[in-house]
């Protein structure tokens, strides 16, 4: 059920969440809270703050996390890091690696290589923060370290948190949204009491830095598969190397433990200068709503999974990226209210198939005998296909996340079409240019029509957006008469044919305030 429309102007950006006074609670209507200032917390803060919203950030942490902790960004979150002008940045602080590499540690079983529109980049996740809350400063917020929620209650109209700061002093935060982005053991998550689907822990990992003598090559991750488990060998920018793998539960962290783990590659390899050394117990989870009320959770508050292919970040900031343009768009009566719900749709769509991908690879690497054997000849086999190589890289990348049947994602209830990345726009014969950035912000459908001239397509699509300021045009000349409806996001919503323009008109009726 959705809650009321919070209603009022849009205000003017970058003002703070109220404080509860003496006189009551003081609501900006056009406000909203962010718990958590981790990447997808700083990316909902500034993502929302670019849409126009007004944006409050508090962190428990007394300063920001240190650490390489996760160390993968595919390229749906390199465009996130370009569209708040620190991609550059980022580039020349971090590596991009070549392929992923698998092998039994005597002979290599695959090599999956990336393409420039799949290649992830290697950078530590302090840098990652920092750059994201360096734009986000730049917005004029300030994220508000060593404050801790302690709870929060909820109305139709309004949140309220509760909340202690380093000296122990309580009070009171109130919003009329709230974003729960604090982490595995999420306090809001917790709080608001909703329960999530979790399997049993299946393993045990063991992770260590530092450098690796003699050297491995820095173009590829490498993944060993042996009978006696899994090791990942992946080059970290500026010299040092991540080491990981499977163990045992009496296996304690140390230099030795790091040693018998780096024999499993079954080469001559010796870890010097650790400069860490820790374990962590894998746990597949995902709540059974995203959204409560006027309380939105995403990135690890909402799911976790094998930790494969660098998806977590990732997959939170796509949460952060897909919910910021539907509540600035509720908040300023662009949007109807109801579009709120298909984030809990989408999103958990989304993380299911990240969870099922990552369970499925993660089970298939720590397969013991008989199994490995065949795992291996598939393995052999599947990287021999270009089209395999292909699908793969592009599933790490994150570029073949579809969304289900929403008012969001359809042309029309009687003709259901799952919603594609933008890098699908090729399949419908239109060109596919770096869209995500030339949006500075993206506030708008655009919808993109090709054919000859000032043809008729043209013209019925300039006539069906105007008085519209919910969706732009954008037409390019070609010989064949085709549109495109993409999203905010850069989601394709509509692939339609010239015939099917009323389709568009009736997606954008659905969800228009």
């Amino acid at each position: 059920m959705d809650p009321p429309h919070p209603g009022g102007p849009r205000r003017t950006p970058h003002r703070p969440a109220p404080e509860v006074t003496k006189e009551g609670p003081l609501v900006d209507p056009a406000s909203v809270l962010v718990v958590g200032a981790g990447p997808c917390g700083l990316t909902a803060a500034c993502e929302l703050t670019r849409h126009g919203a007004t944006v409050r950030v508090i962190d428990a942490n007394p300063q920001a996390a240190t650490g390489t902790r996760s160390i993968l960004l595919w390229p749906p979150q390199l465009a996130v890091l370009a569209d708040y002008g620190v991609l550059d940045e980022a580039l020349r602080l971090g590596r991009r690696p070549e392929a992923f590499t698998y092998s039994t540690g005597t002979r290599r079983l695959a090599r999956f290589r990336f393409t420039p529109a799949t290649a992830p980049l290697v950078l530590p996740q302090h840098h990652t923060d920092r750059l994201l809350e360096k734009a986000l400063t730049a917005m004029g917020v300030t994220v508000e370290r060593g404050r801790r929620a302690t709870g929060l209650t909820q109305t139709p109209e309004e949140v309220r948190v509760e909340t202690t700061d380093g000296s122990g002093r309580t009070g009171t935060l109130t919003a009329a949204w709230l974003i729960g982005a604090d982490g595995a053991h999420s306090t809001v998550r917790t709080t608001l009491g909703t329960p999530s689907t979790r399997t049993k822990a299946v393993s045990r990992f063991l992770l260590a830095e530092g450098a690796l003598a003699p050297a491995p090559p820095t173009t590829d991750i490498e993944y060993t598969l042996t009978a006696r488990g899994a090791l990942l060998i992946a080059p970290l920018p500026h010299g040092p190397y991540r080491v990981a793998g499977d163990v045992s539960e009496e296996i304690q962290p140390g230099i030795e433990e790091v040693r018998a783990l780096l024999r499993r590659g079954r080469r001559t390899l010796d870890m010097g200068d650790l400069t860490l050394v820790t374990e962590f117990t894998s746990q597949e989870s995902l709540v059974h709503e995203m959204r409560i009320g006027r309380v939105f959770l995403l990135g690890d508050a909402a799911h976790t999974h094998y930790p494969v292919g660098g998806q977590g970040a990732n997959l939170g900031m796509q949460d952060a990226r897909n919910l910021a343009w539907k509540l600035a768009g509720v908040m300023d009566r662009r949007l109807h209210d109801g579009v709120l719900d298909t984030y809990d749709a989408e999103r958990r769509a989304a993380a299911q198939q990240v969870l099922r991908m990552t369970g499925l690879v993660a089970r298939i690497a720590l397969a013991g005998p008989p199994w490995s054997g065949a795992r291996d000849l598939v393995l052999r086999a599947a990287a021999a296909v270009p089209a395999v190589q292909g699908w793969y890289t592009a599933r790490l990348a994150g570029l073949k996340t579809s969304y289900p049947h929403t008012p969001l994602g359809a042309p029309a209830p009687d003709r259901p079409r799952r919603v594609g990345r933008l890098s699908d726009a090729a399949a419908v014969g239109l060109p596919c240019p770096d869209w995500a950035r030339a949006q500075r912000p993206a506030t708008a459908y655009r919808l993109v029509t090709r054919g000859a001239g000032r043809g008729a397509l043209r013209e019925r699509a300039a006539e069906l957006v105007r008085g519209r300021p919910l969706v732009t045009h954008q037409h390019i000349d070609g010989p064949r008469e085709q549109c495109l409806l993409v999203r905010p996001d850069g989601y394709t919503a509509c692939a339609a044919d010239t015939a099917q323009l009323d389709d568009v008109r009736r997606l954008l009726d659905r969800v228009s305030a």
